[in-house]
């Protein structure tokens, strides 16, 4: 147990980590190997940071090389929180932020870790598996969690659960990462909160070689409350703006998806298996779907369900197949001159360079509503769009 009381105190907790906070520190091989049971680390008191970070590599600030390095945890019951105005709270595992010239594996199994901040301004982060490095060889990852939670409460605060992802400023020659998760909540209350639930996404960028994604999920739920919120989903995302040297695949096994945010200006989006960055040789997605509900009800609210899309030039092939139980958009308006949008956007492919091919069987209904009312009178605004299956550049 690590607390920290009072005005602007900090509180670090750190089990099986190497740091770099100054100098050189070049090991030619690391072999990481930690047991973890019922870490509590706390900080309350205004502008405070609890820091918690186990079986992990993090460069600080200093000039960090490393050979080869093997990381295997086991951690359970870990807590992490924050009490107070302008706090922060952190919790890290299997993370690796540095130089690794050599092949990269690590092997970390979580159980119930929990993450939280509350009063005004405050921030809740939580990153298992997360990379953030320059991996030169190979890099493997297997993550297993059995439920991650981060809650923030409070105005102006955020909560992330990110499993297995790697960072905008990573660069990987290879990469096979595997999450495996009970299920995943966020959830901020507050006035421009935000809730934001990663699993299994690329930020960074990825070179030569096969890169691949699996994500086995049971339900994953992001849910904020209060006026400017926003709640998201992103399971098996190539982000936007990086890019992928050689070929990419990701296969997404998933329960129920939930996104949903109440209040004015507010924003709901399940991002599911899509790519949005360059990829040089052919993409392969592969993705199976309980059900997807993404949400707003206020003023001025967006809902946003994309599932399986190619939204960036690929040199090669894509082959997209989706099966998905059913899928459920809409955002609720109940104010004058505001506007309601739903979309929803399935397997389509916007720009192939040679061959695709789509194949999507939905099990239930798809059901997409944008409904804007007007309390004054009797008129009623539907905003939606639904593209499914479609080959060229016509977005929503």
């Amino acid at each position: 147990i690590n607390a920290a009381f009072g005005d602007e105190s900090v509180a670090k907790q750190r089990a099986g980590v190497v740091d770099s906070p100054s100098g050189e520190l070049n090991i030619g091989s690391l072999d990481i190997v930690e047991t973890v049971t019922g870490a509590v680390n706390a900080a309350i008191g205004y502008n405070t940071v609890a820091e918690q970070e186990l079986g992990s590599v993090i460069n600080t600030g200093g000039d960090l090389n490393l050979g080869s390095v093997s990381i295997t945890g086991v951690d359970t019951g870990q807590m992490n929180a924050a009490l107070g105005a302008n706090t922060r709270a952190i919790m890290r595992v299997a993370t690796i932020t540095g130089n690794v010239p050599g092949n990269f594996s690590a092997k970390s199994s979580t159980t119930l870790p929990i993450n939280v901040t509350i009063g005004n301004r405050t921030e809740s982060t939580m990153g298992l598996g997360y990379w953030e490095g320059d991996i030169r060889s190979s890099g493997s990852l297997a993550l297993q969690s059995a439920g991650a939670l981060a809650a923030s409460i409070g105005d102006q605060t955020t909560a992330y659960v990110g499993l297995a992802n790697t960072g905008p400023e990573s660069l990987l020659y290879g990469l096979d990462m595997t999450v495996v998760s009970e299920g995943a909540l966020a959830a901020p209350i507050g006035y421009a909160s935000k809730a934001e639930v990663s699993l299994g996404e690329i930020m960074g960028t990825a070179e030569n070689g096969f890169t691949h994604m699996k994500v086995v999920t049971g339900p994953v739920l992001s849910a904020s409350l209060g006026a400017h919120t926003t709640a998201t989903n992103r399971v098996g995302h190539l982000a936007e703006g990086k890019r992928v040297g050689g070929r990419y695949r990701t296969d997404i096994i998933t329960g129920a998806l939930l996104a949903f945010a109440l209040g004015d200006n507010t924003n709901a989006i399940n991002m599911i298996g899509s790519v949005e960055a360059d990829v040089g040789g052919n993409v392969d997605i592969d993705i199976t779907i309980g059900e997807v509900m993404t949400g707003t009800v206020g003023v001025n609210t967006a809902a946003e369900t994309i599932v399986g899309n190619v939204l960036s030039p690929v040199s090669g092939d894509v082959d997209i197949d989706i099966v998905v139980g059913g899928i459920n958009s809409f955002a609720v308006g109940l104010s004058t001159g505001k506007e309601i949008y739903s979309k929803t956007y399935v397997g389509n492919v916007l720009a192939p360079k040679s061959y695709a091919n789509i194949d999507i069987k939905h099990l239930g209904a798809i059901f997409n509503l944008g409904l804007g009312l007007d309390i004054l009178g009797i008129k009623i605004e539907r905003v939606g769009c639904v593209k499914i299956g479609n080959i060229g550049p016509d977005p929503c």
